[in-house]
């Protein structure tokens, strides 16, 4: 039986452990011989984040819950999903870029706040932790196992597609009364969200809030690229 999901509850504290300790083992796994193990790795990430959307729209056409308002691939983590496997299939650097700047500044704390409301071993807790969990490995692997670095600006390139994102997203938002990227009211199983005021003024603070993170993110990563694999 599916326990409620409880934030830092046992479920969450194990499923953020085993994250970040295999996120880390596969740096450190693939660094030792990035031009050998880089492609093995890259492809197992790249399997394992289809693998955990294609069961997730599963689960959800077998409990009669797909719909239109809430499984098209119109989040911040799904659009980041698309990007990740497209830069570990492809290894571009603009591609790159937006895998590590929207892995590291939206799905790293989306693993701390889930939008859970059933734990282990419900079959969406899995998917939830599996995908987010890519989303994070994938910038670590590029960056610590493989010497990837952002090219200058890419902050603000990032800030850009992002924004161009969420007017995607509010479009369908407006068309089919749903509420991807959380556009129209923070989701329903609470969030950090709560915390940043009404609509609309919570986006203006995600926006002051996603470029700052993309700032530090880009001048706190290594400047410099160990030999390409």
């Amino acid at each position: 039986m599916c326990r409620v999901f409880q934030f830092f509850g046992t479920d969450h504290c194990v499923a953020l452990l085993v994250v970040l300790g295999l996120s880390g083992g596969l740096v450190f796994w693939t660094r030792a011989a990035p031009a050998r193990r880089g492609t093995p790795a890259r492809w197992t990430l790249a399997l394992v984040l289809l693998f955990a959307h294609g069961l997730w729209h599963f689960a959800s056409l077998r409990r009669g819950e797909w719909s239109l308002v809430k499984h098209l691939p119109l989040h911040l983590c799904d659009g980041a999903a698309i990007m990740n496997v497209g830069a570990l299939l492809a290894r571009r650097p603009r591609l790159i870029e937006i895998s590590c700047l929207w892995g590291l500044a939206a799905a790293f704390p989306a693993l701390f706040s889930p939008d859970l409301t059933q734990g282990f071993p419900d079959v969406f807790f899995w998917t939830y932790f599996l995908n987010h969990g890519v989303l994070v490995a994938t910038p670590l692997l590029f960056v610590y196992g493989l010497g990837e670095r952002l090219a200058p600006g890419a902050a603000f390139r990032v800030f850009l597609a992002t924004n161009l994102w969420a007017l995607l997203a509010g479009a369908f938002d407006l068309a089919l009364g749903a509420n991807y990227m959380f556009l129209r009211h923070p989701p329903s199983a609470g969030s950090p969200l709560d915390h940043l005021g009404p609509w609309p003024w919570y986006l203006v603070v995600c926006e002051v809030i996603a470029l700052g993170f993309f700032l530090l993110i880009e001048r706190v990563l290594p400047k410099r690229a160990r030999t390409r694999a």
